[in-house]
């Protein structure tokens, strides 16, 4: 995906796990999903790995795929099932364990390809992406464990309703963040072929316009369109 749709690619990506995944929830067991998920870990390594010497290279397309991005759902589909089977969080111990990995994988990135973590490349591209799936699975279960310090931050409430129409904001930012920046390119055109390079205090205001607008627009979109899908939820409570 390209242009202005290239953020969408992991809207794809979701779809794709929402269509699917609950289809292998229906028809097959706890115990069969977590073999699934054990095996499928490696394997998805390895497949990025294969991947990127034979296909891709260091082309973006290659963070882009279903396949490259499995790890992160696979890891949280354990976390899902553990709790909902065990009726309490992740470990700690188990918690830790992902955070040394990821301090390890990221952490050899960062201090032999530090360029990697602004230009992707191999590192990034393979093991990188393993790191950053181990980083969001010990995140997510952390804040699972009511940690006064962790349950403090979580539940500031500009960061709620951050969260709360985050997903309007990913969706409709780019909309308004090209229009804003080409409505500011007109004021200050000086003339056709002239290149406009913004001043730092133009860059803030823009910025800050940027932000209004689109938490206006996905509060709006949240209100008048998501809460309507969301209350169908009822439906769909879990058994067991």
């Amino acid at each position: 995906m390209e242009g202005c749709w290239s953020p969408y690619w992991s809207l794809a990506v979701e779809e794709q796990f929402y269509f699917i995944w609950p289809l292998v929830v229906l028809f097959l067991s706890e115990k069969t999903i977590v073999r699934i998920c054990y095996i499928a870990l490696p394997c998805a390594l390895l497949l990025r790995i294969f991947l990127y010497f034979r296909y891709f290279g260091d082309q973006f397309g290659l963070l882009q795929i279903t396949s490259s991005r499995v790890d992160g759902l696979l890891m949280g589909a354990l976390c899902s099932i553990y709790m909902f089977t065990r009726r309490r969080p992740v470990p700690m111990g188990s918690i830790i364990a992902c955070g040394s990995a990821v301090s390890a994988i990221l952490g050899y990135i960062a201090i032999f390809h530090l360029r990697e973590l602004i230009a992707t490349g191999m590192w990034m591209g393979t093991i990188g992406i393993t790191g950053y799936a181990l980083l969001s699975t010990a995140l997510v279960a952390i804040s699972q464990r009511k940690l006064p310090l962790v349950q403090k931050v979580l539940t500031l409430k500009w960061l709620e309703r951050a969260g709360k129409y985050s997903y309007g904001m990913y969706v409709y930012h780019l909309f308004f963040v090209l229009e804003i920046r080409h409505y500011l390119a007109g004021l200050l055109s000086r003339g056709p072929g002239v290149e406009i390079r913004f001043s730092f205090p133009v860059k803030i205001l823009a910025m800050m316009m940027e932000i209004s607008v689109v938490y206006v627009a996905a509060k709006v979109s949240y209100d008048l369109y998501e809460a309507r899908f969301l209350r169908l939820k009822k439906y769909f409570k879990p058994t067991g």
